[in-house]
């Protein structure tokens, strides 16, 4: 009776564990877990490529090297917040698409991105100006928060 009950369990508990393919799709888009490797609109930067984008952080000062604003998402693949918003970043990156760039840098793959930008919370979004200072947003930002701080780059 004991071993009929637990091969019971064992096997709805597979059947409540299972998952359709589709289904997982579909429930990661609805709840904005999409994973950034698949993300459109936006570009995942390494350190060198950050280097050669952005700034090069071997070199005392800010010298920021794009030609237009951008909006860095600093993110880690396993931050619930940042996967939250991965869906705002990707609808800004559609949206100012042609003034800005958007950017995203995984601290995992880039820890010396984040210590030399003093990042210790994610996610953590740097609004780099054509002209000044970047400054940055800690949190999850809506895009309200996104939009203000991209108007103020604009100005």
């Amino acid at each position: 009776m004991r071993k009929t009950f637990i091969i019971a369990a064992c096997s709805l508990m597979l059947l409540a564990c299972g998952s359709n393919k589709k289904n997982d799709t579909e429930n990661r888009e609805c709840t904005g877990q999409q994973s950034y490797e698949r993300a459109k609109g936006s570009a995942k930067l390494t350190a060198d490529e950050f280097r050669n984008k952005v700034a090069d952080i071997s070199k005392p000062g800010w010298k920021f090297l794009g030609d237009k604003p951008a909006v860095i998402d600093f993110y880690a693949d396993w931050c619930g917040p940042c996967r939250m918003i991965a869906p705002t970043v990707e609808k800004v990156a559609q949206k100012y698409g042609d003034k800005i760039d958007v950017y995203k840098v995984n601290i995992d793959d880039a820890p010396e991105l984040a210590q030399a930008f003093g990042i210790s919370s994610i996610p953590t979004i740097m609004f780099v100006p054509v002209k000044g200072e970047p400054s940055k947003e800690v949190g999850a930002l809506t895009m309200a928060g996104f939009e203000r701080n991209i108007e103020k780059m604009l100005e």
